[in-house]
Formats: structure tokens, sequence, C-alpha cells
């Protein structure tokens, strides 16, 4: 390549459909959150409550099946074409 010559930055394609869909759910959830904090904090504090709880040693074995997937991801060939940040 020559010196001073950039590659063209690739077009990204963006499925409409996805992101219009993710888009009102966030929206919604984050409208709820803000219309009513104090019923949101109680859902949200039994879902934490179940998953920690009820769950314990399922939920911690996600976690920790996840550290080791992300760090296996860091290390092998992915970990050059991934960039985390």
């Amino acid at each position: 390549m020559e010196e001073g010559k950039q590659n063209s930055p690739s077009r990204v394609r963006l499925d409409k459909s996805v992101f219009w869909i993710s888009l009102i759910v966030l929206v919604l959830v984050c409208g709820v959150l803000v219309i009513d904090p104090k019923g949101s904090l109680s859902v949200l504090s039994e879902v934490l409550h179940f998953m920690t709880h009820d769950l314990g040693w399922l939920f911690l074995v996600f976690v920790f099946g996840g550290v080791i997937w992300l760090i296996w991801l860091a290390l092998s060939r992915h970990g050059e074409v991934i960039r985390f940040g």
C-alpha cells in the first residue's frame, strides 16, 4: 500500500428491523424506569435477589464461564480481529 493512503472504510450494513425493535424496547424500558422509579426499583431488586440467591450457584457458573470465554477469546486468534476498546 502506498504511504499516505488509507483504506476507505467499508459501509456498515444495518439490519433496520433489528435496530428499530431494539430501539423501541430500550425506549419503553427506560420510559417505565423513569416514570415509576420506586416501582422499578422494587421489581429490579426482586430480579436481582432471584438471580443471586435463588439461582446462586448457577448464576456463578454462568458468570465464571463468561469470564473464561472472554479470556479465551482475547488470547485466541480472534483476539487479533476483535478490538476490545
